[in-house]
């Protein structure tokens, strides 16, 4: 079988195919106090990337509340950062934005299966989905 390459010309690793369009509140561990809104670079059911304001450090936990786009319910999880970057996409020079890989860590599977429901419903409508 032939291996698939990611976007970063690195073997693909992912297990569930990820879309864009999600909003994502977060909080990174030891600051309750510090209540982020982002919106997401894509989703799935095990992992989210976002787009921050700030360099989150390596394996630091996150509560997230997500909101998937035409659903009245956010879905609450925990997430570890695994991979951190400068974005390519918001980064000016007056300011960094960051694209934050999060591995989602605790979810009630009802949820997680409302984020497969929401890929099964809208891959057909992303144009730049390109598999997995």
């Amino acid at each position: 079988m032939e291996q698939k390459i990611d976007k970063y010309g690195g073997p693909e690793r992912r297990r569930y195919p990820r879309l864009p369009g999600a909003f994502v509140e977060y909080i990174p561990e030891g600051k309750i106090s510090s209540r982020k809104t982002s919106f997401t670079e894509n989703i799935s059911p095990a992992g989210i990337c976002i787009l921050v304001d700030e360099d989150v450090k390596r394996n630091t936990g996150l509560s997230l509340k997500i909101y998937l786009p035409g659903s009245k319910e956010s879905i609450e999880a925990e997430g570890r950062v695994v991979w951190s970057k400068p974005s390519s996409f918001l980064t000016s020079e007056k300011r960094k934005h960051y694209d934050l890989g999060v591995e989602i860590i605790k979810i009630e599977e009802n949820d997680r299966q409302r984020i497969w429901e929401y890929i099964v419903k809208n891959i057909d409508k992303d144009k730049d989905f390109k598999g997995f």
